[in-house]
């Protein structure tokens, strides 16, 4: 029996995937199977993954049922002690496996770990590293109001998955933010200071082509875990579909109050500029815009975007020379 099942599920994933697939497998560290779920892509990732012959590779092709389903399919049919979670587009660091396991092993009261990550664009390029805290006590504190450990790359302790009944379908987003909550509440939660894991930031991921939705179901899971402290359960599986639509939409029409769009497609633009990566700072501000199209703030990194954007670095250079 394997020390790790790493898992995945994947939808019309064929852009990155055998980047993201070829990471697990350079992995340095060997005891590991690797359970893909092919959750009803229409694209080439069946035929992408059929060409793999690795013997530590299971992959199951199934209708598209959603990713809480896929996720707890794979992890129903692994064996590993651990269960490393793996995105179809991102990129884990060869170490990644090692540290972790090595973690859990010391650490017997921890039911998940993850690590600090280095967020990448489309094209692999480093945009920055995201740095995670640190301290087990502010971890299961902060998880309270919000999600302070990355999903993928998440180590699980098996025990406490299954001790949680794994992901809720009702979640079609900020899934794993309900299973880290119900898990801490049972052990405790930690993070690797080491990024260990390249999350690959594009206009598909989830976190930005659904962020308002993301947003909407955190807001559900920690409205349940308040509720699980004050009467030990949560009224979601007795809600019906109307209940948690009106319940979503209500939560929605309070965020949409609170500019988190804005704020993401800000924070990210102003990223990219850093970077000097201008095009896509311009791609993000465009839509930072269509939310606060008056914001004075984002008026100016849209003009000195556009500036970098018209006129060549050299043609910048001579001007400043001109200037002093």
């Amino acid at each position: 029996m394997p020390k790790v099942s790493v898992i995945m599920s994947v939808y019309n994933g064929q852009k990155y995937l055998k980047e993201a697939v070829d990471s697990i497998l350079n992995q340095a560290f060997g005891d590991f199977e690797f359970i893909i779920v092919n959750d009803g892509s229409t694209d080439k990732t069946k035929y992408i993954l059929a060409g793999y012959n690795d013997p530590r590779i299971k992959f199951f092709n199934q209708k598209h049922s959603g990713i809480a389903l896929a996720k707890n399919k794979a992890a129903e049919v692994s064996c590993g002690e651990y269960i490393a979670i793996m995105d179809a587009d991102d990129i884990s660091l060869p170490e990644r496996l090692q540290l972790e396991v090595e973690f859990l092993d010391r650490h017997k009261d921890i039911g998940v770990v993850s690590c600090s990550v280095n967020m990448i664009d489309e094209c692999g390029r480093k945009i920055l590293t995201r740095a995670v805290l640190i301290n087990e006590e502010l971890i299961q504190k902060k998880i309270q109001d919000e999600m302070c450990l990355y999903h993928c790359p998440a180590m699980i302790r098996r025990k406490a998955f299954e001790a949680v009944s794994g992901y809720r379908k009702a979640f079609r987003s900020s899934l794993d933010y309900d299973l880290f909550l119900r898990i801490s509440e049972i052990s405790k939660l930690a993070n690797i200071e080491r990024p260990l894991h390249n999350y690959r930031l594009h206009f598909n991921s989830i976190s930005v082509a659904k962020k308002l939705q993301q947003d909407a179901y955190a807001e559900l899971a920690r409205r349940c875990a308040a509720e699980r402290r004050e009467h030990d359960k949560d009224r979601l599986e007795s809600m019906s579909k109307n209940e948690l639509k009106t319940e979503l939409a209500y939560i929605t029409k309070e965020i949409k109050k609170k500019n988190y769009l804005l704020d993401m497609y800000y924070y990210w633009a102003e990223r990219f500029y850093l970077k000097d990566d201008y095009r896509n700072a311009f791609r993000y501000l465009c839509r930072s815009i269509i939310y606060r199209p008056f914001s004075k703030d984002g008026i100016s990194l849209f003009l000195r975007t556009c500036f970098h954007l018209v006129f060549s670095q050299s043609a910048i250079n001579k001007l400043k020379v001109i200037t002093r």
